[in-house]
């Protein structure tokens, strides 16, 4: 029996043979498919360029190859300009097998191959000659390689082109990206490239970066020439930059399931004519540049080239990125990049703190607030004299939240001799996943710090000795805080729990501050993670009298949570827990949240602090990332947590460092005397290992343009 998918998807651009696709096969359907008499077998492939780009036309010559060698057994329909979806949605289509083929940029690969980042390392390659050595050499092969455990199997490393820039300003020297707001694809490590220069990163899809330049969303972008004349973002940007910083792969991919039901010979001639493409592809690829080039100055953008000697000030500046990236992307192949291209990678004896959260999925802002507020306290400790001399670095490692990857990381940092310490993420549940690893940690004189989750478990712990420390708000205090504020509102209160660890500890929590007040819920409401339908959990509220709900949820459900919310016959207020405020939702939903009565916890941040700290790292954050107020300030409260808690630790590792009789888990118990954002610190973990309070607890919402201000009457 053959299982056979019915494409019911609008007809592709280019159709090299109109049928259905294979989904999959046995042992028998390949014995009869190897006849003469069986019908095609179609795939699909999907790819985000437009159809005047070599790799598009490359596609089709490649479709064709494969067609002729099969004697027409094999085609393969082409889905040219996100057809079936972006570059994140086709890579995960093809793990599943619901899609066979597809060509993303090898930097949106980073999410399951880590190792593709080395090709967006900026300024790291001299030349094209250089870059080849990669591509074809044993670096390439680890890249192709790296996907085969994840659903995939990669075939060929084909060409998007040397990056430049493009922008509504003219740029000589890394200085002239301070504040400026830039698109990025959603990776860290280009994230973190345009934060080290100054700018502001804003990740947007490929399709719909041209109306974010034009509506002046960012002030620029980087991209290869044949997508930005293709795209023309030439048309909606005043200066192009060639400088030929970075590289942009295109990656062949296969779904390992559509290939390992293929028949052996199908395969074969499917992987061999992927490979014998690459070289035509880049030769017309290469000669697009030159083309695109020559029509881009046509153009009214001015195109101006950087000098030698601002191409080294950018080169010393990225360098940074080397070591921060060498966990994610591996050390093994950057020394084996830099010893096949012979580049000296310097030799690295900062102090290392790493952070471990999601820096590009769903709660990324979280996860850039944390690692931001890092940033800022290590310019500021390494301005002061760094660590007894010695530069403080922060290294970035992005879990996605995703428990699994957070496992690998924290397997990695856990063996780093010179990484200190550790800072979680957002999600608490992947904390405690990973407590034995942190366990081990603090045997081998390491920390790890939460600026951010939130679960009681995590500093209650059986660990001995206990290295895990905190800044942040801490459950067994918010539950009464938002019992008592929705008291504040009516006395008849309902629950809207996630339904995991961090949602029954605040049910818990809640339950037993209202009984303190002589009162128990109305109803209390589990949702499970990624549930979508919450009419029935709302009705059900509604049915119960409740006039106020408790809400404790992270940014997915609280999205069709208020979409529902605000269709009801009863739009209810809502007091929440704080885990949406770790991505978009705000900016999402500015619309609606203008019809619902939405206050959520913060922390002491930025906004009418009158702490003179809290002024010096705003307007550092201002300069850093961009903004034009305090107000645009993302995620604020975990940027200064994150400040403060690196400040603390800081202090702590200089004590041990002069110490050796001084354990950092004691040094850390004994820092004292810091004047910080949030508070003043006199003994924050002396006899505990939460440093903040509920004095520093605050109610906020969002404004008109989904950013987080003080609620009514919280301007402390």
């Amino acid at each position: 029996m053959i299982l056979w998918r019915t494409i019911l998807k609008p007809f592709p651009l280019i159709i090299v043979f109109v049928t259905v696709g294979l989904l999959a096969c046995t042992k028998s359907s390949k014995e009869s498919m190897s006849g003469g008499g069986a019908k095609p077998i179609v795939l699909r492939l999907g790819h985000d360029t437009d159809v005047d780009n070599a790799v598009h036309l490359a596609a089709v010559e490649y479709a064709k190859n494969v067609d002729e060698a099969s004697n027409g057994r094999l085609k393969i329909e082409i889905y040219p300009e996100q057809k079936l979806g972006t570059d994140h949605a086709m890579i995960e289509m093809a793990r599943v097998g619901e899609l066979d083929l597809l060509i993303p940029p090898t930097s949106k690969m980073s999410s399951v191959a880590p190792v593709a980042q080395i090709l967006d390392l900026p300024f790291f390659y001299p030349d094209q000659a250089a870059l080849d050595k990669i591509l074809d050499g044993r670096v390439g092969k680890a890249i192709l390689g790296s996907v085969s455990d994840k659903g995939l199997i990669g075939i060929a490393l084909w060409e998007g082109g040397w990056k430049h820039f493009t922008s509504n300003f003219p740029i000589a020297s890394p200085k002239d990206f301070n504040g400026k707001k830039m698109r990025v694809m959603r990776s860290p490590l280009i994230m973190a490239q345009f934060e080290t220069l100054g700018a502001r990163a804003i990740p947007i899809d490929f399709m719909e970066t041209y109306k974010a330049l034009k509506d002046k969303i960012v002030d620029g972008e980087e991209n290869p020439l044949s997508a930005i004349y293709s795209m023309k973002f030439n048309e909606v940007q005043t200066h192009l930059t060639l400088s030929r910083h970075a590289y942009l792969a295109q990656m062949l991919v296969g779904s390992a399931k559509t290939l390992a039901v293929l028949p052996e010979d199908l395969r074969q001639i499917l992987l061999s004519k992927g490979v014998e493409m690459t070289a035509k592809q880049r030769g017309m690829a290469r000669a697009e540049e030159v083309k695109y080039l020559d029509l881009i100055k046509k153009s009214p953008i001015q195109v101006s080239e950087l000098t030698p000697a601002a191409r080294a000030e950018f080169q010393t500046l990225m360098f940074s990125l080397v070591h921060s990236f060498e966990e994610d992307i591996g050390m093994d192949y950057l020394k084996m990049a830099a010893e096949d291209i012979g580049v000296t990678i310097p030799k690295d004896d900062s102090v290392v703190v790493a952070i471990d959260a999601d820096l590009s999925g769903k709660s990324a802002i979280s996860g850039q607030a944390i690692y931001r507020g890092l940033l800022l306290a290590a310019q500021d400790v390494n301005a002061e004299g760094g660590i007894n001399g010695k530069n403080l670095r922060i290294m970035a490692m992005d879990h996605q939240a995703v428990a699994a990857r957070s496992a690998a990381n924290m397997e990695k940092l856990k063996t780093r001799e010179n990484v200190k310490a550790v800072f979680g993420g957002l999600q608490s549940a992947i904390i405690l996943g990973e407590m034995d690893t942190i366990g081990q940690m603090g045997k081998d004189g390491k920390l790890f710090i939460s600026s951010w989750a939130t679960a009681e478990a995590m500093v209650h712990n059986q660990l001995k000795p206990n290295p895990l420390f905190r800044l942040s708000a801490h459950d067994k205090l918010t539950g009464p805080f938002l019992a008592k504020e929705a008291t504040k509102k009516s006395k008849k209160i309902a629950m809207l729990l996630e339904n995991s660890a961090w949602g029954r500890g605040n049910e818990e929590a809640m339950t037993a501050a209202l009984k303190t007040h002589g009162l128990k819920p109305k109803i209390v409401e589990f949702f499970n993670i990624e549930e979508k339908d919450f009419v029935s959990h709302l009705k059900k509220i509604e049915d119960s009298g409740a006039e106020v709900i408790l809400m404790v949820a992270n940014p997915g459900e609280a999205k069709d949570i208020i979409k529902t919310l605000i269709s009801r016959p009863k739009n209810l207020p809502i007091v929440a827990h704080w885990g949406f405020t770790g991505g978009s939702f705000g900016r999402d939903l500015s619309t609606e949240l203008q019809s619902v009565d939405l206050k959520f916890l913060q922390t002491t941040a930025f906004l009418g602090n009158k702490r003179p700290m809290a002024d010096k790292v705003a307007q550092a954050y201002l300069r850093t990332f961009g903004g034009e107020s305090v107000a645009d300030i993302d995620a604020a409260a975990g940027v200064a947590r994150s400040y403060d808690a690196m400040r603390l630790l800081a202090l702590a590792i200089k004590a041990a460092d002069k110490n050796p009789k001084l354990s950092l888990i004691s040094a850390m118990e004994g820092v004292t005397g810091f004047e910080g954002v949030v508070t003043s610190y006199k003994y924050p973990f002396k006899g505990q290992r939460d440093a903040m309070n509920a004095s520093s607890y605050r109610l906020g919402r969002y404004d008109e343009k989904g950013r987080i201000v003080p609620a009514e009457g919280e301007n402390k």
